[in-house]
């Protein structure tokens, strides 16, 4: 089974312009996303899927200095152009993830995937979404290349723009599962969105550095908790 992490980038933001190649802590958000995936024992290959407007060539220019592929594809079109990626690494099953999650951790995604190693006439799609009890921005979703493959005939502009949305909303066609988070924090938010959110999860970068913490879900909960505390 080849695993292929997806990172959805691009520089357009209404709220926060930019934010995928912010400083977070000594290097772009982005740069941080890519690493902390690289520490997956799962995953076959990370790739990154921007736009091809012109702004999002520093997106490019990134990737290129890291030694990341990089697709380019429709900015409307999401669902297309992450399966541009996917097709092109040979994935069976795409691992979504967005460039706004910096704090997804390889254990996290790994996590993930060990529920379809486990069950793989079971499950088309595992997630850490809805009903997990994990932090708003802890996004995961394995989902098989194949789904999207019948996902990508859809017409409906919200299939075309929200990538798995298609699967998500017919779970009595595909086969659904998420992975319940060991200590439910789903009243915290690790997704930047905003400055503040920026501010919160760049916060807890510094934490984990300074405390010489693993980058792995666990510390990134507890970090996530005391801040909390801290802001409280």
């Amino acid at each position: 089974m080849r695993y292929v992490a997806v990172i959805q980038a691009r520089m357009g933001s209404t709220r926060l312009p930019g934010k995928v190649l912010r400083d977070m802590a000594g290097k772009p958000m982005l740069e941080r996303i890519i690493n902390n995936v690289s520490n997956s024992k799962r995953i076959s290959s990370t790739v990154v899927a921007t736009s091809d407007l012109v702004e999002n060539q520093e997106i490019v220019d990134l990737c290129n200095k890291m030694g990341v592929a990089v697709y380019r594809g429709s900015e409307r079109d999401v669902l297309s152009r992450m399966m541009i990626a996917a097709e092109q690494e040979k994935a069976d099953v795409m691992v979504r993830l967005t460039g706004d999650n910096p704090l997804v951790t390889g254990d996290l995604i790994d996590l993930v995937l060990e529920e379809l190693d486990n069950n793989p006439n079971k499950y088309d799609y595992v997630h850490t979404l809805d009903g997990s009890g994990w932090p708003y921005g802890l996004a995961v979703e394995a989902i098989r290349v194949s789904c999207l493959r019948e996902a990508i005939k859809s017409t409906d502009e919200l299939d075309r723009e929200h990538v798995t949305f298609y699967v998500r909303n017919r779970p009595d066609r595909f086969r659904h599962h998420f992975v319940n988070c060991p200590m439910p924090c789903d009243y915290m938010s690790a997704t930047v969105d905003t400055f503040p959110d920026f501010e919160r999860v760049r916060n807890v970068f510094d934490r984990l550095m300074m405390s010489g913490m693993p980058m792995a879900y666990g510390s990134i909960l507890k970090a996530l908790q005391i801040n909390l505390r801290t802001r409280n």
